[in-house]
């Protein structure tokens, strides 16, 4: 069941943490920062949020398919579009974020790191 867009956000934002909890982290990941950038309060996104068993949830293959047909409307400019990219391709799993080995996870973290400008921790 699609869900009403005159559903309070408080009550999206809760629905889809309680599902987001009973994931796995890259779900967990992807819903923090969708909430966290406002998709969920989103007319544009609320239409690929369903209501199933109590629960708020994702549809991240809708998600995904939107997102390319630039079905969403833009939110914080160009860098909530590319967040929202982001969150949808760690929702759907793209990456095997989860599944990495602790080496890895540091290299990709280390390579985001870069990516934003940041300074690399020190080599341990």
């Amino acid at each position: 069941m699609a869900i009403s867009l005159s559903t309070p956000t408080d009550d999206v934002v809760k629905g889809l943490r309680a599902w987001a909890n009973s994931h796995d982290s890259h779900v967990r990941a992807a819903v923090h920062l969708l909430i966290c950038d406002g998709w969920a309060a989103e007319a544009s996104f609320r239409a690929v949020i369903r209501k199933v068993q109590g629960l708020y949830v994702i549809r991240w293959s809708e998600a995904r398919t939107a997102f390319d047909n630039g079905d969403f409307a833009v939110v914080a400019g160009g860098h909530g579009r590319a967040r929202l990219d982001l969150a949808i391709a760690i929702g759907e799993n793209r990456y095997k974020l989860f599944t990495q080995d602790a080496a890895d996870a540091e290299n990709i973290l280390g390579a985001l790191r870069i990516a934003m400008g940041m300074d690399l921790p020190s080599p341990r």
